[in-house]
């Protein structure tokens, strides 16, 4: 075999992959879910800069709305997510967990609000409810016992019974 021989072969060769390489990738293109709801307390009043951050169980994607608006809306406008798959919403005030749900990929069509089927193969509304206060209590520090109980039994407060 001359040198002309194997170049034309390799060359060959690196044609047949590109060409049937190029299909595969064009097919692999991933859809795109649109996800929004309301984050609101236990009155129905939205809750204001709560971070939203929504996980697509089969795919593995994470995207997060980092503040919710004035009503407590927010929207994650895509996520790598399927019709039919799963998405785990977890709602965070101030690093405080608030609120969790989840919701079910619904095909999108052009009619419904929010749908752009050119973008989104699916949508999802996923409202959640806060389970407790917006910002919780902080606990007494334990550590501050031991300061305090030795105030006490050195008399540094006493009262004048005299």
């Amino acid at each position: 075999m001359t040198k002309s021989c194997v170049y034309t072969a390799i060359s060959f060769i690196l044609c047949l992959i590109l060409i049937f390489s190029s299909p595969v990738s064009a097919s692999e293109q991933k859809d795109m879910t649109y996800v929004y709801g309301t984050v609101y307390d236990s009155e129905g009043e939205g809750i204001w800069h709560a971070k939203v951050t929504v996980h697509c169980i089969e795919t593995g994607d994470t995207r997060f709305d980092p503040n919710t608006d004035k009503d407590g809306n927010y929207e994650i406008q895509t996520i790598e997510c399927s019709v039919g798959d799963t998405v785990f919403v977890n709602v965070t005030k101030d690093d405080v967990e608030i609120g969790t749900g989840t919701g079910i990929v619904e095909e999108c069509t052009d009619e419904l609000p929010r749908c752009n089927s050119h973008i989104h193969a699916g949508i999802v509304n996923v409202n959640i409810e806060s389970t407790g206060g917006d910002i919780p209590i902080p606990e007494f520090p334990v550590a501050a016992l031991p300061a305090l109980l030795s105030i006490f039994s050195f008399g540094l407060i006493r009262k004048n019974l005299f």
